[in-house]
């Protein structure tokens, strides 16, 4: 700001967009200094919010127009009737922003009934090499809340609905990882010093291994829950910290 005789009354979101497009690709400020976009971009972003909540700044100049009133009705939707924060109503109005404006459904101004079910899938399809699953994920979901909304306005919004994509997303489709016996040989051996602590941390590892416990279980254990000449093991005791006495 100083350098380029910045006021702090002209701090806005143009100041900061010229700041990460321009200034800081070429950044040489010494250090210590932060150079990566995104938490530069986070940090601005909060600091205008402060700005403003404290007077310091003006408030946000909203655009005027068409699409921008359509999405202040989304916005008003989604706060009275639907109760949605305002960080998820932020970014559900930026999502459908970018569909409006993207020239899918012709010139803009926007009339919602000439939203198609080809441009909205369009809009999904031509992004996804660049959209992480999650990140379709969510556009997904703040496209059919925009599409629900126009349906309370009177449109026919089915034929929308379902030309909306559901990406598959498997957390379950592969078998776990698992370490190989070298691996947990070399764990175990790696215990080698006399102290209680590395003893506990040992029998604690045993359970994982010999037992199949998972660590949610070993943490529960206590002494008068182990039997280990019957290799019996009772849960939901008290804990105790002297577990590696057993082995």
């Amino acid at each position: 700001m100083h350098r380029e005789r910045l006021g702090l009354k002209r701090l806005d979101e143009d100041a900061v967009a010229r700041y990460l497009a321009e200034h800081l690709p070429r950044c040489d400020c010494p250090e210590p200094v932060r150079r990566l976009v995104h938490e530069n971009r986070a940090a601005l972003v909060h600091l205008l919010a402060t700005l403003r909540a404290s007077g310091a700044i003006a408030e946000r100049r909203k655009p005027h127009g068409h699409v921008e009133s359509e999405l202040d009705r989304f916005d008003a939707h989604m706060r009275q009737a639907r109760g949605l924060a305002s960080n998820t109503r932020e970014q559900r109005v930026a999502i459908v922003r970018r569909l409006l404006l993207s020239g899918e459904f012709g010139p803009v101004p926007l009339v919602p009934a000439r939203l198609s079910a080809a441009g909205v899938r369009r809009f999904i399809v031509k992004n996804m090499d660049r959209w992480s699953v999650s990140s379709i994920q969510v556009i997904a979901g703040a496209l059919r809340g925009y599409l629900r909304f126009r349906a309370c306005q009177g449109d026919r919004v089915e034929a929308l609905l379902a030309a909306i994509p559901s990406v598959a997303h498997w957390r379950l489709a592969t078998l776990p990882e698992v370490p190989s016996e070298a691996e947990v040989k070399r764990l175990l051996q790696s215990f080698d010093r006399p102290f209680p602590s590395s003893r506990r941390a040992y029998a604690m590892l045993r359970c994982l291994v010999d037992l199949g416990l998972r660590s949610s279980e070993v943490v529960g254990l206590c002494c008068l829950g182990i039997k280990t000449a019957a290799s019996c093991v009772i849960k939901n005791c008290r804990p105790v910290r002297n577990l590696y006495a057993f082995f």
